[in-house]
């Protein structure tokens, strides 16, 4: 971005969206601050939610203190369930209060001091004066966990999550590269270079030890979409190719994402595609995830994921074909004719929106059910619908003047387009009206 946020127009905001992970932090800030400003105006609102995925991680928390500086390494892990049985995000949000009361009693005064100092007075998670002293709090709070671990552990009340908290203060500095590198969460599979700097980062906690590196890499699973896609770039840049540390993070990285996909499944199940949008992005989660795992199985040798692999990619088919396709092809074809009755009448939408999300989504769901071994399930649905559509635009309506059999034909139209493409759908549409006309 080279125009300065201050000069920009209004019909910038409108495409923030597809800028959002090529921006920088400060320019994120910038725009942010210029937003806030036309809050008045509806694409200021609108580019300020856009940007919101960004901010939350940049922006500091009210109030913040050095209990919250602490979290930062980790704060990506953090869950609100109680006991958590999310494989990413895995340490209680409810362990951090007695973790902190324990740490901090046992730091030097002269850090807890200057991080309390620096925390007051910053603007910013980039403000310059913040970062000597958080490191320094980090690894200060990082040799207390390490040498008073027995004792801090009994208050926290899960070893692992004092275990985590630990790997995560010692590698803070790769953990706070990963996080300035990826900058937001529910991102897609990171392009080649950026993969490539990513790896480099959880080389190097690696080096540090095998549970550093874990957690590092924890935490830049917690920033995508599927976390599946980030084994299958750490394994471009071969990172876990060959037995050692690196392979032992990996592997625990792929048990941690196998436990991710299958709920993934859950909630598929559980959805039964009420939600085609969501049925799109869990499926092409799962076909990501899985990937990544067959990749890592194949390359290490290890017949046990390989077999545990299997089975996730057999429940995924399951709950795709057997389940959450069927509902959408039912969705689409049983409320078709009101559909096009609502695209005619113009006066509500509801039933011919739903039909056109389940049609979208079964299209869109195209790449992602060929990678888990679905497309036939999803070939057949979209045909069913095509030949549905095509009978109610061929059909004779008794009494139907020429102007409304053109309006019904070229709603008709429309579901060609969302499950086969606007070539298909002109094609279609010449082909009928030529036939409406000689009809006629």
């Amino acid at each position: 971005m080279t125009t300065p946020a201050s000069q920009l127009a209004p019909s910038v905001f409108r495409d923030l969206g597809s800028k959002l992970y090529r921006l920088t932090d400060a320019e994120v800030l910038e725009i942010a601050a210029l937003l806030q400003k036309r809050e008045h105006d509806p694409q200021a609102r609108k580019g300020l939610a856009i940007l919101r995925p960004r901010l939350r991680l940049l922006r500091l928390p009210r109030g913040l203190d050095a209990r919250r500086l602490f979290c930062m390494p980790f704060e990506m892990l953090l869950s609100e369930d109680q006991m958590p049985t999310d494989p990413i995000r895995r340490i209680a949000r409810a362990a951090v209060l007695p973790a902190w009361t324990q740490v901090s009693a046992r730091l030097p005064a002269e850090v807890l001091a200057d991080a309390e100092a620096a925390a007051a007075e910053a603007q910013s998670v980039l403000d310059p004066d913040l970062q000597q002293p958080a490191a320094r709090l980090w690894a200060a709070a990082a040799a207390v966990v390490a040498d008073d671990f027995d004792a801090i552990a009994a208050s926290v009340g899960e070893p692992q999550w004092l275990r985590d908290i630990g790997a995560a203060l010692v590698g803070h500095r790769w953990i706070a590269e990963v996080r300035r590198q990826l900058r937001c969460e529910g991102l897609p599979r990171p392009p080649e270079d950026q993969a490539r700097e990513i790896a480099g980062m959880i080389r190097n906690a690696i080096d540090l030890g095998e549970d550093i590196g874990f957690v590092t890499a924890l935490v830049a699973a917690a920033h995508f979409r599927s976390p599946g896609s980030l084994v299958g770039a750490l394994l471009d840049n071969r990172v876990g190719v060959t037995p050692g540390p690196g392979q032992a993070v990996i592997r625990r990285l792929c048990e941690a994402v196998g436990v991710d996909l299958e709920r993934e499944i859950a909630g598929l199940q559980a959805s039964n595609g009420a939600d085609p949008h969501a049925f799109i992005a869990t499926l092409d989660s799962l076909a990501t995830g899985l990937k990544g795992l067959q990749g890592f199985a194949d390359k290490a040798g290890d017949p046990e994921l390989k077999l545990e692999v299997d089975r996730v990619l057999h429940a995924a088919r399951t709950a795709a074909v057997e389940e959450v396709l069927p509902r959408m092809h039912r969705t689409a074809g049983d409320n078709l004719d009101g559909a096009v009755q609502e695209a005619l009448s113009g006066e509500s939408f509801d039933t011919a929106l739903m039909v056109e999300d389940s049609m979208a989504a079964l299209r869109r769901a195209r790449p992602a059910a060929e990678a888990l071994g679905v497309a036939p399930a999803v070939d057949r649905a979209v045909s069913d619908l095509l030949a549905a559509v095509r009978a109610r635009a061929t059909a004779e309506v008794p009494g139907e003047s020429p102007s409304d059999r053109e309006a019904r034909i070229m709603a008709l139209a429309r579901y060609v387009e969302l499950l086969e493409g606007p070539d298909a759908a002109q094609a279609c549409l010449d082909e009928w009206l030529a036939a409406a006309m000689q009809a006629a």
